[in-house]
Protein backbone atom coordinates (compact mmCIF):
# COMPACT_ATOMS: atom_id res chain seq x y z
CA UNK A 1 0.00 0.00 0.00
CA UNK A 2 1.16 3.49 -0.78
CA UNK A 3 1.52 6.00 2.04
CA UNK A 4 0.01 9.50 1.88
CA UNK A 5 3.25 11.07 0.62
CA UNK A 6 3.32 8.67 -2.32
CA UNK A 7 -0.38 9.30 -3.05
CA UNK A 8 0.31 13.05 -3.02
CA UNK A 9 3.12 12.61 -5.55
CA UNK A 10 0.95 10.43 -7.76
CA UNK A 11 -1.80 13.06 -7.68
CA UNK A 12 0.66 15.81 -8.63
CA UNK A 13 2.01 13.72 -11.51
CA UNK A 14 -1.49 12.89 -12.77
CA UNK A 15 -2.65 16.49 -12.39
CA UNK A 16 0.23 17.67 -14.57
CA UNK A 17 -0.97 15.39 -17.40
CA UNK A 18 -4.25 17.30 -17.59
CA UNK A 19 -2.89 20.72 -16.59
CA UNK A 20 -4.75 20.79 -13.27
CA UNK A 21 -3.19 23.11 -10.69
CA UNK A 22 -2.05 21.44 -7.48
CA UNK A 23 -4.33 23.70 -5.44
CA UNK A 24 -7.41 21.76 -6.63
CA UNK A 25 -6.10 18.44 -5.36
CA UNK A 26 -7.32 16.91 -2.11
CA UNK A 27 -5.02 16.90 0.87
CA UNK A 28 -3.14 13.62 1.19
CA UNK A 29 -3.55 13.42 4.93
CA UNK A 30 -6.02 12.59 7.65
CA UNK A 31 -8.82 15.14 7.96
CA UNK A 32 -7.75 17.98 10.24
CA UNK A 33 -11.14 19.36 11.20
CA UNK A 34 -11.19 21.83 8.32
CA UNK A 35 -13.30 21.69 5.19
CA UNK A 36 -12.13 20.09 1.98
CA UNK A 37 -11.28 16.81 0.32
CA UNK A 38 -8.84 14.34 1.81
CA UNK A 39 -7.21 11.10 0.67
CA UNK A 40 -5.61 8.82 3.21
CA UNK A 41 -5.08 5.22 4.21
CA UNK A 42 -6.91 3.39 6.90
CA UNK A 43 -6.50 -0.21 8.03
CA UNK A 44 -8.68 -1.49 5.16
CA UNK A 45 -7.35 0.54 2.22
CA UNK A 46 -7.70 4.03 0.82
CA UNK A 47 -10.26 6.69 1.67
CA UNK A 48 -11.41 9.72 -0.34
CA UNK A 49 -13.49 11.89 1.98
CA UNK A 50 -15.13 15.31 1.92
CA UNK A 51 -15.59 17.46 5.01
CA UNK A 52 -17.90 20.49 5.20
CA UNK A 53 -18.81 22.50 8.26
CA UNK A 54 -16.57 20.36 10.43
CA UNK A 55 -18.27 17.08 9.56
CA UNK A 56 -17.83 14.39 6.96
CA UNK A 57 -20.30 14.65 4.09
CA UNK A 58 -18.98 12.03 1.66
CA UNK A 59 -16.65 9.05 1.66
CA UNK A 60 -15.48 6.55 -0.92
CA UNK A 61 -13.19 3.67 -0.05
CA UNK A 62 -11.16 1.20 -2.07
CA UNK A 63 -8.41 -1.32 -1.47
CA UNK A 64 -6.93 -0.21 -4.82
CA UNK A 65 -5.10 3.13 -5.12
CA UNK A 66 -5.90 3.41 -8.84
CA UNK A 67 -9.63 3.32 -8.11
CA UNK A 68 -9.28 5.99 -5.46
CA UNK A 69 -7.30 8.22 -7.84
CA UNK A 70 -9.88 7.65 -10.59
CA UNK A 71 -12.58 9.04 -8.27
CA UNK A 72 -10.39 12.02 -7.34
CA UNK A 73 -9.68 12.92 -10.95
CA UNK A 74 -13.20 12.12 -12.17
CA UNK A 75 -14.38 14.81 -9.76
CA UNK A 76 -11.59 17.25 -10.67
CA UNK A 77 -12.21 16.78 -14.41
CA UNK A 78 -15.94 17.38 -13.98
CA UNK A 79 -15.35 20.48 -11.85
CA UNK A 80 -12.84 21.90 -14.32
CA UNK A 81 -15.14 21.21 -17.27
CA UNK A 82 -18.17 22.68 -15.53
CA UNK A 83 -16.32 25.87 -14.60
CA UNK A 84 -15.07 26.21 -18.18
CA UNK A 85 -18.67 26.29 -19.45
CA UNK A 86 -19.91 28.89 -16.95
CA UNK A 87 -21.18 31.91 -18.79
CA UNK A 88 -21.56 29.95 -22.02
CA UNK A 89 -24.83 30.73 -23.71
CA UNK A 90 -25.86 27.10 -24.09
CA UNK A 91 -29.09 25.31 -23.25
CA UNK A 92 -28.52 23.12 -20.20
CA UNK A 93 -28.61 19.76 -22.06
CA UNK A 94 -25.96 21.04 -24.50
CA UNK A 95 -23.87 22.40 -21.67
CA UNK A 96 -23.96 19.07 -19.82
CA UNK A 97 -22.96 17.20 -22.99
CA UNK A 98 -20.02 19.57 -23.36
CA UNK A 99 -19.03 19.14 -19.70
CA UNK A 100 -19.22 15.36 -19.94
CA UNK A 101 -17.22 15.28 -23.17
CA UNK A 102 -14.49 17.46 -21.71
CA UNK A 103 -14.45 15.43 -18.49
CA UNK A 104 -13.87 12.28 -20.52
CA UNK A 105 -11.15 13.95 -22.61
CA UNK A 106 -9.30 15.14 -19.49
CA UNK A 107 -9.49 11.73 -17.83
CA UNK A 108 -8.16 10.18 -21.04
CA UNK A 109 -5.16 12.51 -20.89
CA UNK A 110 -4.36 11.16 -17.43
CA UNK A 111 -5.08 7.50 -18.15
CA UNK A 112 -7.01 6.20 -21.20
CA UNK A 113 -8.55 3.39 -19.14
CA UNK A 114 -10.11 6.02 -16.86
CA UNK A 115 -11.97 7.53 -19.84
CA UNK A 116 -13.26 4.04 -20.65
CA UNK A 117 -14.28 3.52 -17.02
CA UNK A 118 -16.17 6.83 -17.07
CA UNK A 119 -18.07 5.76 -20.20
CA UNK A 120 -18.94 2.47 -18.53
CA UNK A 121 -20.04 4.21 -15.32
CA UNK A 122 -22.32 6.54 -17.30
CA UNK A 123 -23.93 3.67 -19.20
CA UNK A 124 -24.53 1.86 -15.92
CA UNK A 125 -26.06 4.99 -14.35
CA UNK A 126 -28.19 5.59 -17.48
CA UNK A 127 -29.63 2.09 -17.10
CA UNK A 128 -30.73 2.89 -13.57
CA UNK A 129 -27.62 1.68 -11.76
CA UNK A 130 -26.74 2.88 -8.34
CA UNK A 131 -24.33 5.51 -9.68
CA UNK A 132 -20.73 5.92 -10.62
CA UNK A 133 -19.16 4.76 -7.37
Amino acid sequence: MFDEAHLAQMMRDYAARADFPERVLPKADLPDGGDGNFVFRDKFGYVYATWEGGRQTDEQTSAVADQLLYWVFRDRAWMHSYIETMGADLPEPDRMRKVEGEQERLLGMIDPKWAAQLRHDRKFADRGGAGQD
